[in-house]
């Protein structure tokens, strides 16, 4: 299956100041969005730490990226457990770097360059799938869209492309030995037809330490059949004009920044 464009691609990135939603709460409860080592955990006008911070074109305090895409290694597969679409602003509220929602839609919400409190960690990218994908709940399960199976897999692709230090990739319940995560985080419709694919297509290895995905996540049952995308007609193969700057900031550094801004 070739991939020649990602048209249906949303940049929901925050400019690089103190707007961006840092935790996300549940009744009393919060989480962290960044990742304990990020030079944006715990960020605002109360937090001083001056290496953290960069100025920006427009003379305001920005952040700096946690790392550089060369650093990153793997890419981790989630599944969101919702039922049915979500609105795309929703998202900014939630943890992971890349939301693909049921029509297809890639939302871009934060920096691969910035750590998540998420199981990509210091060195990988997380990609959430908007729906509801337990196989054990018959009743109520929903099956992966073909539009997201196509979306996952020309994200992927476009990844790998711009970020040659990707090696990985991983369902998220493979970190999750004694969780039921373990089985069901992407799920197999999520994992079989687009972690699988990645692996099969993309050359992509699986190992993490020396544990194994599960068989559950492995079930073959869930392949699904997916037509080809045809070619565009001069037969060459063209980047999506969407993601074309996947890695560029929201402001415009100055020359002695430049080594913070990866293109």
């Amino acid at each position: 299956m070739d991939i020649q464009n990602i048209n249906n691609f949303l940049d929901l990135r925050e400019k690089n100041d103190y707007t961006k939603i840092t935790t996300i709460t549940k009744g009393k409860k919060y989480r962290h969005i960044y990742g304990k080592k990020s030079n944006r955990r715990g960020e605002g006008p109360n937090n001083k730490n001056p290496n953290r911070y960069s100025h920006c074109s427009d003379k305001k305090k920005c952040f700096k990226f946690d790392r550089k895409k060369e650093e990153i290694k793997r890419i981790f597969l989630h599944q969101l457990d919702v039922s049915g679409k979500i609105s795309d602003e929703r998202t900014k509220t939630m943890i992971a770097n890349f939301f693909i929602q049921p029509n297809g839609k890639i939302i871009y919400t934060v920096d691969v360059e910035y750590i998540l409190n998420d199981a990509g960690g210091k060195d990988g990218i997380d990609i959430e799938f908007v729906g509801s994908f337990y196989p054990s709940r018959k009743s109520k399960n929903e099956r992966l869209t073909k539009e997201a199976i196509i979306a996952g897999r020309q994200l992927l692709r476009e990844l790998q492309r711009q970020i040659g230090s990707i090696t990985h990739i991983h369902p998220h319940g493979q970190l999750k030995l004694k969780h039921p995560k373990k089985n069901s985080c992407p799920g197999p419709d999520i994992w079989v037809n687009v972690g699988e694919w990645a692996v099969s297509k993309l050359g992509l290895k699986t190992k993490y330490k020396s544990i194994e995905i599960s068989t559950k996540q492995k079930n073959m049952d869930y392949l699904q059949e997916i037509p080809k995308i045809s070619k565009p007609a001069n037969g060459k193969k063209e980047s999506s004009k969407n993601m074309k700057n996947l890695f560029s900031n929201h402001y415009q550094p100055t020359n002695n920044e430049r080594g913070l801004r990866i293109d």
